[in-house]
């Protein structure tokens, strides 16, 4: 799959990121490093990792502004040099730089409300996937960000495997993927899927995401692993998804599925053809059941709602 921008700054939406892209310019897009029920040792909150080399932080023009002067700057444009965000709240900001599920951010409600442009520079020998680390230095410097890591039980799904067993087929084995750098890369690799922002390499194999204008979303992938689909899932059912099935390895999955319909959909249906995401994961020869998660959230302790001066 071919993992690109979210938006150009036009904010067209780029073909390869439909996942991300359709919430991008509103509140709800994820990514995240661990999977949630994992609530082992807390990562630090403390910025770490490179800083932007030169960063502008201005307040966004209203959509109204935009529509109306057809000059639009939504979402994110990144490359290895620099990288262009625009109309997103510090809530954005803070769940792209900890790599967090929206559900996973405690904080005040304003902090989705008001927009900010940036427009950075990325230092000399950084990558596109240290975008996180440098976000996080500059929600520290520029908005007085504090914050810890905590645990909390929410309302959530168990992905389990169904009544009828798997009926997804298994991907050939990878060499590497019990190795500890597979592991860390898959974590990687997961974020950017759900953000949209990854290379040309296709870590799920060959793989297509696309999204209609009504919502329904088709999905094929030759190579997922479970763990990530939960956290796609999750992505989908704003809550958090712990994988239950035990299943180790890949497989090919397919998802279609009614984003419209899902918001209204129970995961106890038998109706097969539904169109929601609870049917199309029973499709797969899984199911999802509702029950409490515990898992880490972000607790913020201090933010300024308008930035230090440039």
């Amino acid at each position: 799959m071919t993992t690109g921008n979210e938006y150009s700054q036009t904010g067209k939406k780029r073909r390869s990121t439909a996942i991300a892209a359709a919430a991008a310019a509103l509140f709800f897009v994820v990514g995240t490093s661990r999977t949630p029920g994992q609530t082992n040792a807390f990562p630090s909150a403390k910025p770490s990792g490179p800083k932007f080399d030169v960063a502008s932080i201005r307040p966004s023009r209203s959509l109204q502004e935009m529509a109306e002067t057809g000059k639009w700057h939504t979402g994110i444009t990144l490359d290895a040099a620099r990288v262009d965000i625009g109309y997103w709240s510090i809530l954005q900001l803070i769940v792209r730089a900890y790599r967090l599920q929206p559900f996973q951010l405690i904080g005040p409600d304003w902090m989705g409300l008001h927009r900010f442009d940036v427009q950075a520079n990325l230092p000399q020998g950084s990558t596109r996937k240290q975008l996180p680390e440098m976000l996080q230095w500059l929600l520290a410097d520029r908005f007085g960000l504090k914050a810890h890591f905590d645990t909390k039980e929410l309302n959530g799904f168990a992905l389990e495997v169904g009544k009828g067993g798997v009926k997804m087929d298994a991907a050939p084995p990878d060499p590497a993927a019990n190795t500890e750098l597979a592991a860390k890369e898959e974590e990687a690799d997961t974020f950017d899927l759900l953000w949209g922002s990854g290379t040309d390499k296709e870590p799920f194999g060959r793989s297509s995401i696309s999204a209609s204008a009504n919502g329904e979303m088709h999905m094929e992938f030759e190579k997922l692993p479970i763990p990530v689909l939960a956290q796609l899932l999750s992505s989908y059912l704003g809550a958090p998804v712990e994988d239950q099935t035990g299943l180790r390895g890949r497989f090919k999955v397919r998802l279609n599925f009614s984003q419209a319909l899902t918001a209204t959909a129970s995961p106890g249906q038998e109706d097969l053809a539904a169109g929601d995401l609870f049917t199309a994961v029973k499709l797969l020869g899984l199911k999802l059941e509702r029950r409490p998660v515990r898992c880490n959230v972000l607790v913020v302790d201090h933010v300024e709602r308008t930035p230090t001066a440039n």
